[in-house]
């Protein structure tokens, strides 16, 4: 830093001063931006994002086991002016179920090639696998069944209404594209 000679002393004293106050304001600048860059809250928004999204993730990895009644039991509907909501109580979105029962009655069905599975906790309702599977299990056997549950939200016009349908349902028994049921896939049922 150059200063012109030959002027007062005081003047010479005020610029000084004037340069040290503000290299000491630059440098604060500087210090200020470089802590609010290091401690940027969107960083830390973004880490804790990630931090719940693992969190998310981790708790959707829950398997459950269950037998036919329980998992009827832990069914629920629930209708408000126009929502619509069908899935289950302690069964969530990328949750495994396991379904370990025994077989009270099978029906094939030739017309619709599929075989309706009717289990011993609960025999008023079953499940429908794609196929003819008399010939794998019979009556008596304990079998288990193992899905994934899977969770759409759609929109559904019925009658000039648009509904929201939110439905939570196994994986293998969901058409995700007509938002619809459909035959369960033999390869989820074993002995």
């Amino acid at each position: 830093m150059h200063i012109i000679s030959g002027g007062d002393n005081t003047k010479r004293r005020n610029v000084i001063t004037l340069l040290l106050v503000l290299d000491i304001v630059t440098t604060g600048v500087v210090v200020i931006t470089e802590i609010k860059n290091r401690f940027d809250t969107s960083n830390v928004e973004a880490q804790q994002a990630g931090i719940e999204k693992n969190v998310k993730l981790t708790m959707a990895t829950k398997t459950f086991t269950m037998s036919m009644d329980e998992v009827l039991q832990d069914r629920e509907v629930n209708m408000t002016g126009q929502t619509y909501y069908s899935g289950f109580k302690t069964l969530d979105d990328g949750d495994t179920l396991i379904i370990e029962d025994k077989i009270w009655n099978m029906t094939y069905n030739s017309q619709y090639d599929a075989t309706m599975v009717l289990f011993s906790s609960n025999n008023s309702q079953g499940l429908i696998f794609s196929g003819n599977i008399t010939n794998k299990f019979h009556d008596g056997e304990n079998v288990k069944v193992k899905l994934h549950i899977i969770e759409d939200k759609f929109d559904y016009s019925y009658q000039g209404q648009t509904w929201k349908i939110d439905v939570e349902y196994y994986k293998e028994g969901w058409d995700m594209t007509n938002h619809t049921a459909k035959y369960l896939p033999a390869s989820v049922i074993s002995a």
